[in-house]
């Protein structure tokens, strides 16, 4: 086999990997978007933006009353954008900055019938919506402000999401 003959060996095994790594990269989109990491109705979106209410408990023994304001983030996006095959590698880092500092995160497909996009005010896809105490905090809209949050070095994501 001369230099020629095994360069173009290379270039078609190169060429079926590209094929077969875009098909596996859009069997994951797909079957993340069955999982559980996505919110597939109204009503689950509704119960996922309640646990960012606020929560007070009382030590029994000294009475004092403590406060904790819960977030939770939605990032609203298009399950047939490279964007959304993208998440494959943004949802781990951002999950893991969220878990952190216990905040829950989760996707909503924006191309569902019925999903009711003024509801959210969404003009822009892919939007990162935070919610504390049951009310929006923070929308961070475009894919270059959200990879600009995975990309931050920062691993408290709250520090992360007042930076943008």
């Amino acid at each position: 086999m001369n230099f020629e003959e095994l360069k173009k060996k290379a270039l078609e095994l190169k060429d079926k990997v590209v094929v077969e790594w875009k098909k596996a990269i859009e069997a994951w989109a797909e079957s993340m978007a069955k999982s559980s990491l996505t919110l597939k109705t109204n009503e689950e979106i509704s119960s996922f933006v309640d646990k960012s209410a606020q929560k007070t408990f009382t030590d029994q023994k000294t009475a004092e009353v403590s406060i904790f304001d819960k977030k939770t983030i939605i990032i609203f996006a298009e399950s047939n954008t490279d964007f959304f095959k993208e998440l494959m590698y943004i949802l781990p880092i951002l999950s893991a900055k969220s878990f952190t500092a216990s905040v829950p995160i989760k996707i909503v497909d924006t191309k569902v019938e019925w999903l009711n996009l003024q509801n959210f005010n969404l003009t822009v896809s892919p939007t990162m919506i935070v919610f504390q105490n049951l009310t929006e905090l923070k929308r961070i809209e475009s894919k270059e402000n959200i990879i600009k949050l995975v990309k931050s070095v920062n691993l408290d994501i709250n520090k992360s999401i007042e930076a943008l």
